[in-house]
């Protein structure tokens, strides 16, 4: 396949999006969240007054064959997952405009998109 010319203002732009993503050390995807939990016990303090819960409790909830898993995690690991979450979405926003920037580039020089056949794709 042959490679298209890009403009340098599109491969400035590129480049600067591959960069930022290859500057981001943990990605993770779903979500974290911390929350405060009843206990079940029936002569505990929580189950009479709801402000006396226990917690708090660290989880993280992501997508795992297909189905949503939680995962109680420690504090340590809370405060990693919820840069690696933040760094998965902004990969996808990163990708987003990448793609955006491509579509552009390669509708913006029809001529250059031809097959050896000479044809239009």
């Amino acid at each position: 396949m042959k490679k298209l010319q890009k403009p340098s203002a599109i491969e400035a732009r590129t480049q600067a999006l591959r960069e930022a993503i290859s500057g981001m050390d943990f990605v993770v995807s779903g979500m974290v969240s911390t929350r405060m939990k009843p206990c079940g016990k029936a002569n505990c303090r929580c189950a009479k007054d709801p402000s006396a819960q226990h917690g708090p409790y660290h989880e993280w909830h992501h997508y795992q064959d297909g189905r949503l898993m939680h995962k109680t995690v420690t504090p340590d690991q809370y405060a990693i997952l919820e840069g690696a979450v933040a760094n998965h979405r902004e990969i996808l926003r990163l990708l987003a405009v990448w793609e955006q920037e491509t579509v552009a580039m390669v509708l913006s020089k029809p001529d250059e998109q031809k097959t050896r056949s000479g044809k239009n794709r």
